[in-house]
Parts: C-alpha cells; structure tokens; sequence
C-alpha cells in the first residue's frame, strides 16, 4: 500500500506527544507505533496511520487525490437513563434529566415558588422567620431501572445558592404532591412520583441558582432568575424582581394573613369604656379593643396546637407614635371572660384584645405577630 507523508512540524499535536529521537509516540496516554523517515532534518510520518491514532477516520479519492480526514466528536450529553450520563450542566424547567451513576433516577423540575404561608410536613408546619422567606419546590422523580428503587429526601442533593453566592442546602422530609404526606417508598420499574421539597432561605432578594445532584453524579444547574415571585402583600414593593420578603406586611382590617401557622383576621376594632377583664378603664383612659379570629391554617395531619394570650404577639401603635404591647388576658367575644383553648388543623377561634390608652388618643396600626415569625400591621386609620 502506497504511504503519504507528513511532516511533524507543521502539524498542532494537542494530546500528542513524540520523541524524535527514536521516533517513538505515545498519543493520550498511548504508546502508538507508525511509519517515519526523515528528510533534511525534518520527520515525516505516515498520514494514514497517524490519523488513525488520533481516532479520526480517513478516506482517500485516488482520483482526486484528496483525502478526507473526520476527527471524532465528543458524545453529546443525554437527557435520560439508558444512553449515556449527564456530564453536568444547564438545566430546563420541565425537561427530564438522569441523574446518579450508580442507581439512575430521572429528575424533572416542573417550577419554584416562594412562600410566606405555612407548610404542612408530616405532622410538623414549616414557616419562615421575618428574616427568612420558604423556597419550594415542585419535581418528579422516575424509576428508569429494572428493579424497585427507593426514593426519600435523600434521594437528590438540592442546594439553592441565594443572591450573594451563600449556599442554602436542603435538609429536611420531602412530601407528596399537593398534600403533606412524607414520602418514603420504593419506586416500581418507570413508576413516577410528583414531589415537593421545601426549606427557609433568606427573605431578601431571589435565589438565582438551583444545583440538583444524586449520588457522586454530576449536577444539574437551574438559573432561577425570575422564575418565582413572593406573593400577595409580603412582596416587598421595592424590589423589582418580586422576589424580598417583607418582614412587616400592610393589611386592613377584615383580610387574613399568614403569621407563623396561623390566619389572622382582625374582624372589627374600636374604642370602649366597657369592663374589660373584670376592670373599669382608669380615669382619663379608654379601651381600644380588637376582635380577632385566629385560623390553625394547616393540614390535616398537623399536630393540635394550644392558643392563649402569649401566642401572638399584639403591638398597638397610637396617633402620637407611641408603641404600646399586649398583656392582659384574651377575652370572650362578647364576654368579660378569659379565651383560650386547643385548636385542631382547620379550627378557628375568636376572641378581644384590648389596650388602656388615653381618652384623647387616637390608633394607627395594630401588629400581629407569632414569635420570630413574619407580621402585618393593620391599618386602623379608619377607627375613631
């Protein structure tokens, strides 16, 4: 067979590597043996075979005399089990990924939210701290593999990275869809789940970047810009992006808002001079009262909770810009009588607050708040 030749030094090697002393070659980690002679000083090597070593493909057309050389391409990254493994890379709402070596599970990111209101874990209720907002998340998991394989919270890796590059990892149950049922099962051969995972991270500004892993296996990156938006009054209206968490939140009187587990409603507010916890208002002083209704917003499978005069807190906020708190007992509704008791998921309880203030005094604002929770403020300018 008739050999063409070409001369070293005008070829870019990359992984290549020679010895022109003996003219040995080893090629990506190779060691690689072909046909060389030398001509005034320079190595010539055979073009055929040297190509070859390179992985390419070579065609010759004799009566051209043309070659035709194809360097092998890098196989493309795939998106589902039984080609080869993600690498590593961008990832797309709705779009199917596998993830894990070892044990595969298809993994598809259907959408975020952020979130005030509580979730219901199990028997457990997740809500954020005013300093905090809830990041959820909505996916399905798939069994691609020939045997049952088992799905938890430990099933994928999730780490949310916020607006100033800190991690934010995940660490607690996943539930099924829709409910607040840990999930905790095996999945049958291309059985499919719908999942939720949610976790606190900060309240301000968005978290722009979702890493998703199994195993040692390569990750899957999500930019979550603008894909998620606090909802309702805790938007903080300053921010663009929709995506801060107000600590305080605006509200009005006869709306419910979120505070910790609960739905606050301040159904009516005035002034009085009635007796209040057994006790006449002081000479010069009148009652400002309140009337809430408390909802235990949360699932079924939530454990009861207690309420008394200790579970919010209740801070008035007068027309001369004095801040006066809550310390008497709840009241009935339309009772001198002490209100407490224990509410299970779903019940509502209504009862008074009240607050001694001067008889020349008007209210701008009442805050409602469960320990270190977000609040609102309601805006009584409407009470005279």
């Amino acid at each position: 067979m008739k050999r063409y030749w070409i001369p070293l030094a005008g070829i870019a090697l990359g992984t290549a590597v020679w010895a022109a002393s003996g003219y040995s070659f080893n090629i990506n980690g190779r060691a690689s043996a072909f046909g060389t002679t030398e001509k005034n000083g320079v190595v010539y090597v055979d073009a055929i075979a040297f190509a070859k070593s390179l992985g390419a493909t070579v065609r010759f057309d004799k009566a051209k005399r043309a070659f035709t050389i194809t360097t092998p391409k890098a196989a493309p990254l795939q998106d589902v089990a039984g080609t080869a493994q993600l690498a590593g890379g961008d990832g797309v709402l709705g779009k199917t990924y596998s993830l894990g070596q070892d044990s595969p599970l298809n993994f598809t990111l259907i959408s975020v939210e952020y979130r005030v209101a509580p979730l219901t874990v199990g028997n457990n209720v997740l809500f954020p701290k005013d300093t905090e907002k809830l990041f959820v998340l909505h996916f399905t998991a798939q069994n691609p593999q020939k045997r049952d394989v088992d799905v938890n919270w430990t099933a994928f890796k999730f780490t949310a990275v916020d607006k100033i590059d800190v991690n934010q990892p995940f660490n607690g149950e996943i539930i099924r869809e829709g409910s607040s049922v840990v999930y905790g099962e095996s999945l049958k051969p291309a059985q499919k789940v719908s999942l939720m995972a949610a976790w606190p991270v900060p309240a301000a500004g968005p978290i722009p970047k979702l890493i998703v892993g199994r195993q040692d296996g390569p990750v899957l990156r999500y930019d979550l810009r603008d894909k998620a938006k606090v909802p309702g009054v805790f938007a903080d209206p300053v921010d663009a992006t929709g995506s801060t968490a107000l600590a305080v939140a605006p509200g009005v009187i006869g709306t419910g808002y979120s505070v910790g587990p609960f739905q606050a409603t301040v159904q009516s507010a005035g002034f009085s001079t009635d007796v209040m916890n057994s006790r006449k208002p002081d000479k010069g002083k009148k009652y400002f009262v309140a009337t809430i209704e408390l909802k235990y917003a949360v699932d079924k499978s939530a454990r009861p909770i207690s309420y008394n005069w200790a579970t919010l807190k209740y801070e008035l906020l007068t027309s001369e810009g004095d801040r006066v708190n809550f310390s008497g007992n709840l009241l009935k509704p339309n009772r001198d009588a002490h209100a407490e008791g224990d509410l299970l998921p779903g019940d509502e309880a209504v009862y008074r607050v009240y607050f001694p203030i001067d008889e020349v005094v008007g209210v701008k604002a009442l805050r409602l708040q469960n320990g270190s929770s977000h609040s609102v403020s309601i805006d009584l300018s409407s009470v005279k």
